[in-house]
């Protein structure tokens, strides 16, 4: 039987539970790290993305292109970003090939592979320019969501183009095990046996 000590018990257990998580919420408020949060911050300029690649150790570049790219060095390798169109930026890596090495074929195919795989991040084959690029697209509608973000945002050219290493060097390999096929099944037929009667 439930006696009104058993009821009571019960109560005061549901009580002390309801207390404790109360209390358990609390501390981890206390405890948790704030997020910065994009809104109410200002929005992105040309000059504060500027403020966000020094703060970030780089030094600008002084470039005579399109007064809305900011420019930079990181280790050996040329980086842009793109802030035409704010507030959208696009953080870009180009590299130059070898009118001789470039199979534009393999190329496209590898570009148009890596660009519907990845997500916000693309390789463009500029083929008259001799270049491939590779470009991370951003949205970003603050400051803070740029500062928070912006190892990220740098990161994405660079994962494109390993990426892209990648699927190329795999689609050269199947192409050429296949030209190779093809010539094996041409060159190394069997021949008919003799039926000169010898």
């Amino acid at each position: 039987m439930i006696t009104a000590l058993m009821i009571c018990q019960v109560l005061v257990l549901a009580i002390v539970s309801g207390l404790l998580f109360l209390k358990f919420t609390e501390a981890r408020k206390e405890t948790a790290p704030a997020v910065e949060t994009s809104w109410g911050d200002e929005p992105v300029t040309l000059e504060s993305v500027q403020e966000v690649v020094r703060s970030n150790g780089y030094t600008l570049d002084d470039c005579d292109g399109d007064p809305t790219d900011v420019t930079f060095m990181i280790s050996d390798t040329r980086f842009r970003i793109n802030a035409r169109n704010l507030p959208f930026l696009s953080f870009e890596v180009g590299y130059l090939m070898e009118r001789e090495e470039m199979d534009v074929d393999l190329m496209q195919k590898a570009a148009a592979k890596v660009t519907g795989t990845m997500y916000v991040a693309k390789a463009v084959l500029l083929e008259s320019a001799g270049a491939l690029v590779f470009q991370g697209e951003m949205y970003c509608d603050s400051n803070a969501y740029l500062r928070n973000n912006f190892k990220r945002f740098v990161e994405m050219p660079f994962e494109a183009a390993d990426y892209y290493g990648k699927v190329y060097n795999e689609m050269r390999e199947n192409s050429r095990k296949a030209v190779e096929g093809i010539i094996s099944s041409v060159f190394h037929k069997e021949k008919p046996d003799d039926q000169s009667g010898e």
